[in-house]
């Protein structure tokens, strides 16, 4: 008495169409199955870029011609076709085995799912090929293995039900085992200890992940990578494989450090972040001590307690600088780039400018500098090139902006179209570049929000209504940025207010006692700038003494400032401005 057993795979319950594997020699396995997907159309699924993965193995793609269904390839089997009816009669998409020799038995083990992906590419319609092959064992009994091979795609086999059912006379129903192929959802990390001292050893690890729509195991089983954002690995590695990273004897110069764990399978990726707190440690011996106070503006040696001023590490950041062709943004690229960012952007209009600072930022400092035309005053443009930047270049972790144009003349002498060009660039510009930049520097949990203020946002002069206003508007921008972001680990904003510098853009500017107000130069206002950025410092008046500034307008009287302003040649200082030429 013979028997034979039929196979049947299943696509999100619907038989699949299959051809035939070439084996060596030309021979082919198996036979096909006439199933419901003749012709199926590209399956209707939200499309995600970032499932579109580089693969870490792409094998040759070349397959070969696939025999026809109609085709008799002189194998053991035939393959199913027209004119015949494959599997047993009423039950289409069978695969009949040939029938063994009487002295032999057919086994059936539980079906089991073989969980290999020999391939990582795409196919918006993909062929399905059947391997059906049959072992004698040693002992009389026959071995039958059925394997399906296709070209993955992961914008379409993503949250797909493949199943795998085996008929048989002997049973009295089918066996049958499943699988859902689906990409990772957000690592869920722990960290051990949960508050770790200088000099511990720390463990971060993988202890699952989101559980996918469907509600199964996430399959295959995703690769984890370990990398630390802005900067290489304790023991200085790019990245780490393996679902935990250990961090041994973690130095003080860790904390806040933000760490990534990137799961990926050939369906997917998705980023999970963490950040390190590094407390002091009671083991080390506090008191009172001299030290050099590395401060912003001197080093003077102090008899004070012990603090631990931490500055962050800017390697590996890209940053991008809004009017960064000349000015105080050509010395930020400049800045930048010397202390170590990875990447370095460059915004603005005039193309010769952005040309010349990149070149200058690459030569003089070795770091990589891109640059992209934008005029911050047109919306659809700024999150256009936003686009590009990101996809070009990386995501921005530290937005500086930067680029202010002002028209220097009194509310009367002033053209309309002037006036709204100076608020769209000063004030609304920074609207659309950080609604642009934020989201993605929210989602990292690690970013800096940077704005090059001035001084005439808290101290208006005459002859430059649009300027003072939109600076005014700049900063309350900025104030209520700050504030909002308090809860955002990771995430921080500084504002610069800079007395007059000497730059283009006020040529002509002059006070009346420029020995006890000397403008200041562009580089200083640079170095400022990323120092407080490094030191995480919300807002910063250049020079010091502009907070004298701030104090006197919080209780002198209105005339009393305007007395001030006149004896320091604040009211007449615009007379002679020229502007840009």
């Amino acid at each position: 008495m013979s028997f034979s057993s039929q196979v049947y795979f299943k696509r999100d319950s619907e038989l699949i169409e299959v051809f035939p594997s070439i084996m060596e020699g030309g021979r082919s396995q198996g036979r096909g199955l006439a199933g419901l997907r003749s012709s199926r159309t590209l399956i209707s699924r939200d499309l995600d870029d970032t499932k579109l993965k580089k693969s870490l193995s792409l094998l040759d793609q070349d397959l070969g011609k696939p025999p026809r269904l109609d085709q008799d390839t002189g194998g053991t089997g035939k393959i199913g076709g027209a004119g015949e009816e494959p599997g047993a009669p009423g039950e289409p998409g069978g695969v009949e085995g040939s029938e063994p020799s009487p002295t032999t038995t057919e086994v059936i083990p539980e079906t089991v799912v073989s969980r290999e992906f020999p391939r990582w590419v795409q196919s918006t319609d993909p062929l399905y090929y059947f391997q059906h092959r049959r072992q004698v064992s040693s002992d009389g009994t026959m071995e039958v293995r059925a394997m399906l091979t296709w070209s993955l795609n992961p914008q379409l086999d993503n949250d797909a039900l493949f199943s795998c059912e085996v008929k048989h006379p002997a049973l009295s129903m089918p066996m049958q085992a499943e699988v859902t192929l689906s990409a990772p959802r957000g690592p869920k990390l722990s960290m051990s200890p949960g508050k770790a001292k200088v000099g511990d050893t720390v463990r971060i690890t993988v202890q699952g992940l989101q559980i996918s729509s469907t509600g199964n195991m996430v399959f295959p089983e995703p690769l984890f990578t370990w990398t630390r954002v802005g900067g290489p690995l304790l023991d200085g590695r790019e990245d780490h494989n393996g679902r935990e990273l250990v961090l041994e004897r973690v130095p003080a110069e860790l904390n806040g450090s933000m760490f990534r764990c990137t799961a990926q399978n050939p369906l997917g990726s998705t980023d999970t972040h963490t950040r390190l707190i590094v407390f002091e440690n009671p083991r080390l011996k506090k008191g009172r001590q001299h030290f050099v106070a590395d401060a912003a503006y001197c080093n003077e040696a102090l008899e004070l307690t012990t603090m631990l001023l931490i500055r962050k590490d800017l390697r590996g950041e890209v940053v991008l600088i809004t009017g960064g062709g000349r000015g105080i943004g050509r010395h930020l690229g400049k800045e930048f780039a010397k202390h170590g960012a990875k990447k370095v952007i460059l915004w603005g209009r005039t193309e010769r400018c952005l040309k010349e600072t990149c070149e200058e930022i690459s030569l003089t400092t070795g770091a990589e500098c891109h640059y992209f035309l934008c005029d911050v005053a047109n919306r659809e443009e700024v999150y256009k090139q936003a686009k590009l930047v990101r996809e070009k270049v990386g995501d921005v972790t530290i937005l500086v902006n930067n680029a202010a144009v002002v028209h220097g003349k009194s509310l009367m002498d002033s053209d309309d179209d002037a006036l709204m060009k100076t608020q769209h660039i000063n004030t609304l510009g920074q609207f659309w570049t950080t609604k642009a930049f934020l989201p993605r520097i929210l989602e990292l949990c690690h970013g800096h929000v940077v704005c090059i203020n001035s001084i005439l946002s808290l101290s208006s002069i005459p002859g430059a209504i649009d300027y003072c206003t939109s600076k005014a508007s700049s900063l309350a921008f900025m104030e209520s940025l700050t504030l909002g972001l308090l809860d955002c680990p990771g995430v921080g904003c500084t504002t610069v207010l800079p007395f007059h510098t000497n730059t283009d853009m006020f040529q002509g500017m002059r006070v009346r006692f420029p020995q006890l107000f000397p403008p200041l130069n562009p580089e200083l206002v640079a170095q400022r700038t990323v120092d407080a950025v490094r030191t995480n410092t919300p807002f910063v008046y250049l020079p010091w003494t502009m907070h004298a500034l701030v104090i006197l307008k919080s209780f002198l009287p209105q005339a009393a400032l305007e007395e001030i302003q006149r004896f320091s040649g604040c009211y007449t200082c615009m007379d002679t401005f020229k502007g840009r030429t």
